[in-house]
């Protein structure tokens, strides 16, 4: 959004939505594109895409991340962690790829922690991804070993909803003020 404009209750709102809503659209985009179906295909995907995939000894609290060396994307896995773990954080890393080290629409219109916002993105495509290409058993498996993978979409939602009830009171109390007074009220 520009400085120089209004910004409406209504700009804020499709702002927040996109920010909340459209990870999960790039992760579908990705699935349709690179046809994944299954868990087993997002290695591929990830490579088709130009992301080089290395899994290493890392400190048992990190997962993994993205970067880009020598112009070439990599995603880096902790190779200690159970293979649910680790198809969740390669598709997680992937989501960071994909968002945020690739040329992409400022994620922070709103001016908030441009971290926190592109933990949360990740997190909503890569539950996305498992959920799109996960059966009900791998899915139970995969959030017992990732409870983000339910927890961020919940919040999505729970957001989502926040956001909509905001805007509709905003909407109605502008729609209030706007109201013409009875002329009896105004004389006395």
């Amino acid at each position: 959004m520009r400085s120089d404009t209004e910004v409406s209750t209504f700009d804020i709102v499709l702002v927040g939505l996109g920010i909340i809503w459209n990870p999960g659209a790039e992760a579908i985009k990705l699935q349709r594109d690179f046809n994944v179906l299954s868990l087993a295909d997002i290695p591929a995907a990830a490579g088709r895409v130009g992301c080089e995939i290395c899994y290493v000894d890392l400190p048992p609290k990190v997962s993994g991340f993205a970067t880009v060396i020598a112009s070439k994307p990599h995603i880096v896995v902790n190779r200690a962690k159970s293979p649910q773990h680790q198809q969740y954080t390669l598709a997680h890393e992937l989501g960071h790829q994909f968002l945020h080290l690739n040329p992409a629409p400022d994620p922070n219109q709103l001016g908030l922690p441009i971290k926190d916002i592109a933990e949360f993105q990740a997190h909503m495509f890569a539950s996305t991804l498992m959920f799109v290409t996960t059966n009900d058993k791998e899915r139970e498996d995969m959030v017992k070993q990732n409870p983000e993978a339910f927890i961020m979409p919940a919040l999505a939602i729970f957001v989502t909803v926040v956001f909509v009830v905001i805007a509709l009171l905003f909407y109605v109390c502008a729609r209030l003020s706007q109201r013409q007074l009875p002329a009896s009220i105004e004389t006395k």
